[in-house]
């Protein structure tokens, strides 16, 4: 395996595997553990949870399929988005987007600064259209 790192939970002595170029993450998760003294595998759980909300508890929940179906959703929108939409539809479509771009926010501050313009933007739109 390339680019992962291998530690021991301090709190059940459980072996845990972080995959990718994430050392810092997982020195996290390990420093989490032991300072509130929940397992690595708690503490992954509960940022999943902050990430992804309430269907990410579920041990059975992969973010990696996740992310995939949230990409292809935003792949069938783009294509919608071509087209002449009714106005509930296209505010559907950015609806959408807004939320997969709020999952990123926390990642990246120049996403919540986009968001907050979009959303200013998109609530000028409303009230034209509703005069």
């Amino acid at each position: 395996m390339n680019d992962a790192v291998h530690l021991r939970d301090p709190v059940d002595g459980s072996a845990v595997t972080f995959v990718g170029d994430i050392a810092e993450v997982a020195c996290l998760h390990c420093e989490l553990a032991a300072r509130y003294w929940i397992t690595i595998k708690e503490v992954y759980r509960m940022v999943r949870v902050a990430v992804f909300g309430p269907m990410a508890v579920d041990d059975e929940f992969n973010p990696d399929k996740e992310l995939e179906k949230l990409g292809r959703q935003a792949e069938q929108d783009h294509e919608l988005l071509k087209l002449p939409l009714p106005l509930d539809e296209a505010m559907a479509i950015w609806e959408r987007s807004r939320d997969l771009l709020r999952l990123l926010a926390p990642f990246n501050p120049k996403v919540e600064a986009f968001l907050e313009e979009r959303e200013a933007e998109m609530a000028r739109l409303r009230e034209r259209t509703e005069q």
